[in-house]
């Protein structure tokens, strides 16, 4: 402060964040393009590590977390792929994505091929060049197969199968294209031999193979020029003989597990040819429930429904239940008037089922699956559902009115109200109260008519009362007494039979 030659200090604070950022990525195969999973990611800044690598996910995804600020460089690598490098990644002041890498794998060239099936084949037949790639994982591994000399064999090669026509040797040659490097094929040629062979040409067996259904045997043209034969056989070449010299054969019983196989003999070659089915026999289908039909519970229980129409070979269970009950259907016998019934009581959730004559009875209320049971031959058959629908009660209504005198339309108390259809009376009447008016109740659904009596009064009918979903009121009906003529039959004289004379 000027004045008196003193100086103030001033103090001051700066407060600044250091930015950390992420890296991320994704490392993929340069062939594919697919992810590569569990590649290393290591970020490295003048030539040193920084912190560990990281992993790449399933996608091949990376993120490096807590990057200051700088210049860096990821080295990745990935077991079967060559290393690959991202330089100059800057870090400054945000986040960086989309450091991808493609990696390409690791060549390994060819060192063999070896020709791993027969190398010796019947003329007339066929056969597929097969041969294994060494070392195993060879960056190439397709072989191409190509004929070099047919000799006399008349050999063809086509999509890697060698056949030939006559006896002698044809050279083939095994090529794995780019099998030594990128520029150079990797090949090495086989000797084939070509004898004189029996019977050639396939069979193939066409047909369902379940109980029941036939199997036909069809020979695809070898160089077969006599008579056909067929001897099927259960259980492999060495298997059961079954059936008869015949190109179809039925399927029974016995063959429900096995394996059937069709043997193929020329009266002109030698050998045989054989066709198997392609999988085991099975059971024949289960059938289709028909003619089953669910009853409804009738009383407030709900333990009286019913499935009729079932039979023995059928069962069922409730939906909920863990297993099939098999259907026992008994009989009735009827002596007199004794009636027995023979047959297995059956326990459903606990309550006590009776079969009998094709019905299941003493059911809850509630969805029913109704099947074929499995049998040696044939498979369950698919579940039809049924509802066993609960006690429904029938509506009811009333009918009500007034019954009054037709002379005065004064009510009429204890008049008689009779309700009847064509059948007859309807439950008990009803009578009038003291305001003359009645009610019926509990009524079902109908057409009914009105009866009315009273003492005194002739009685009287309404007709046509229909009855559908609701109360009828109104159904008022006028009475007429009963007018009964009655003659003099005297007179008497009530006051005296005398009097006195005037004065």
């Amino acid at each position: 402060m000027a004045g008196n030659g003193n100086t103030a200090a001033t103090s001051f604070s700066i407060e600044y964040t250091i930015f950390y950022a992420t890296i991320s990525g994704t490392i993929t195969d340069s062939d594919s393009s697919s992810a590569i999973a569990g590649a290393a990611v290591q970020l490295k800044s003048a030539g040193n590590n920084i912190g560990s690598p990281v992993y790449t996910d399933a996608d091949g995804a990376y993120t490096i977390s807590g990057v200051p600020a700088g210049t860096y460089t990821l080295e990745v690598s990935a077991e079967g792929y060559d290393s690959g490098t991202i330089s100059n990644v800057v870090v400054a002041d945000a986040n960086i994505s989309g450091k991808d890498l493609m990696l390409t794998k690791t060549f390994i060239p060819v060192a063999d091929i070896t020709m791993t099936n027969a190398a010796s084949v019947p003329a007339g037949s066929n056969l597929s060049l097969e041969g294994t790639v060494t070392p195993a994982n060879a960056s190439r591994q397709t072989i191409v197969w190509e004929l070099v000399s047919a000799g006399v064999t008349g050999a063809t090669v086509v999509d890697g199968v060698f056949s030939a026509s006559s006896a002698g040797t044809a050279t083939v040659r095994a090529t794995v294209i780019k099998g030594l490097s990128e520029s150079s094929d990797y090949t090495r040629t086989f000797t084939i031999t070509v004898t004189a062979g029996p019977l050639t040409g396939n069979v193939t067996i066409s047909g369902t193979l379940k109980y029941g259904q036939t199997l036909t045997a069809v020979y695809e043209p070898g160089n077969n020029t006599g008579t056909l034969s067929y001897q099927w056989k259960r259980g492999g070449i060495g298997g059961t003989d079954i059936g008869v010299n015949s190109d179809t054969y039925t399927l029974v019983k016995e063959d429900i597990g096995e394996t059937i196989l069709c043997v193929v003999t020329s009266n002109e070659q030698t050998g045989f040819v054989v066709g198997s089915s392609t999988g085991t026999i099975g059971k024949a289908d289960g059938l289709a429930i028909t003619g089953v039909t669910a009853v409804p519970c009738s009383t407030p229980d709900n333990n009286d429904g019913k499935l009729i129409g079932v039979t023995s070979a059928m069962e069922f269970k409730k939906v909920g239940d863990a297993s099939y009950t098999a259907v026992s259907v008994g009989t009735i016998t009827v002596s007199g008037s004794a009636i027995t019934a023979s047959g297995s009581a059956i326990n459903v959730s606990g309550s006590a089922i009776t079969i009998i004559d094709g019905a299941i009875i003493g059911l809850t209320d509630g969805e029913y699956l109704v099947r074929f049971a499995a049998t040696d031959t044939h498979e369950a058959g698919p579940a039809s559902s049924f509802t066993v629908a609960a006690f429904t009660p029938i509506p009811t209504y009333s009918i009500s009115g007034i019954i009054t005198d037709s002379d005065n339309n004064s009510p009429i108390a204890g008049a008689m109200v009779q309700l009847r259809d064509e059948s007859g009376n309807v439950g008990s009447a009803v009578f009038t109260d003291s305001s003359g008016a009645y009610t019926i109740t509990g009524i079902y659904a109908g057409t009914y008519s009105i009866v009315v009596s009273a003492d005194g009064y002739d009685s009287g009918t309404i007709s046509s009362v229909v009855v559908a979903d609701t109360n009828i009121s109104g159904k008022d009906m006028n009475l007429t007494k009963i007018v009964t003529f009655i003659p003099v039959t005297d007179i008497t004289m009530t006051n005296t039979a005398s009097v006195q004379a005037a004065v």
